[in-house]
């Protein structure tokens, strides 16, 4: 009877410790996702790599190229692509906080739980 309670006893400084663990690194990834969040900074092209990645390429060398787009409507397209990548980048921050949130609250009910139980038994 005495093996079993050690092996409990065990078992439960273990569960706690890892729950302990747990906490401490989903704390940890919740507030530096905070900044992050606050000031995204996800990769913005530039006007002119955008701009050049968009320019028809003549089907024949050395013949005129006519623009397909104005300059106005390729710089537009580019703000709103920019746009659209930091939206993307605060919801993907968004979710990660989230996450990362229900973990810190599960790991510290359960190590709460755990250490309530280990107190209980000493």
């Amino acid at each position: 009877m005495e093996k079993l309670n050690l092996i409990k006893n065990i078992y439960t400084y273990v569960l706690s410790g890892v729950m302990l663990i747990i906490f401490l690194v989903s704390l940890i990834n919740t507030l530096t996702s905070i900044p992050d969040l606050i000031y995204p900074s996800p990769y913005l092209s530039t006007y002119s790599e955008f701009k050049s990645m968009n320019t028809p390429v003549p089907a024949v060398p050395g013949t005129p190229v006519v623009p397909t787009k104005s300059e106005d409507q390729i710089k537009q397209e580019w703000q709103e692509r920019n746009n659209q990548a930091l939206r993307d980048e605060k919801i993907r921050l968004t979710k990660d906080i989230l996450k990362s949130s229900i973990w810190t609250i599960v790991s510290l009910g359960a190590y709460l739980y755990f250490h309530r139980d280990m107190k209980r038994k000493d």
